[in-house]
């Protein structure tokens, strides 16, 4: 048909320009993706192409204009653009797609994973579910911001925030101010008595005193 026909001579229309013109290819392949009747181009074979010529910005710029629809069937594409932004050196680039929340089908384990080996804690934590990758991730949570550290405690039932918190304050006294606040937010969730022993087992006097002198007053009187 026509349309194959078409297809065949612009991919190798970009492959030639692609050489010469990386910018009009881009141009290009942004057009032909863009096309009223559908796309003109095949998304991965064009993906590919910039890649094996080591142009990850021409990638991106062009992945991003072909997935902006964000659908189901592109989530292999989706983690593509994540991963090669973040094993390519642009792990800030990664982190502007995510922060957008444009893209949503990726693969979430695997982005995560490639996160926390950029050093990303904060974007690989929020990517885990299982409560070892979060401990191991929250090993950094003195280079993570307090307010994410306490609201994403938030979105951890009572056993897994239990477990988090032990561990955090097993690791000294630089969490124990963060420990404290997280404490505090969700006393009545997680229960005065089992966040009593938490600290005391961790022998953390001073954060056992400033937990009871915020809560105390609210639960009951002395």
């Amino acid at each position: 048909s026509t349309s194959v026909g078409y297809s065949m001579d612009y991919s190798s229309m970009l492959s030639q320009l692609l050489f010469n013109n990386p910018q009009g290819a881009l141009d290009l392949a942004k057009g032909l993706v863009s096309a009223e009747g559908g796309p003109l181009i095949d998304i991965q074979a064009t993906a590919e192409a910039f890649l094996s010529s080591n142009r990850v910005q021409e990638t991106t710029a062009f992945l991003l204009e072909a997935l902006k629809d964000n659908k189901e069937e592109h989530a292999y594409l989706q983690t593509k653009l994540l991963e090669i932004n973040l094993i390519g050196g642009a792990p800030q680039v990664a982190d502007a797609i995510m922060q957008n929340g444009i893209l949503t089908h990726y693969d979430r384990a695997h982005v995560g994973k490639l996160c926390e080996r950029a050093g990303m804690w904060q974007r690989a934590a929020e990517h885990y579910t299982d409560i070892n990758d979060i401990k191991r991730v929250f090993k950094n949570s003195h280079q993570m911001n307090p307010e994410f550290v306490v609201t994403y405690f938030g979105k951890l039932n009572r056993e897994q925030s239990i477990a988090l918190l032990k561990d955090m304050m097993s690791r000294g006294p630089s969490n124990m101010q963060v420990c404290v606040e997280v404490a505090k937010k969700y006393h009545e969730e997680l229960g005065s008595e089992e966040l009593v022993k938490v600290f005391e087992n961790a022998k953390a006097t001073e954060g056992l005193y400033y937990y009871l002198g915020a809560v105390v007053n609210f639960s009951e009187d002395p």
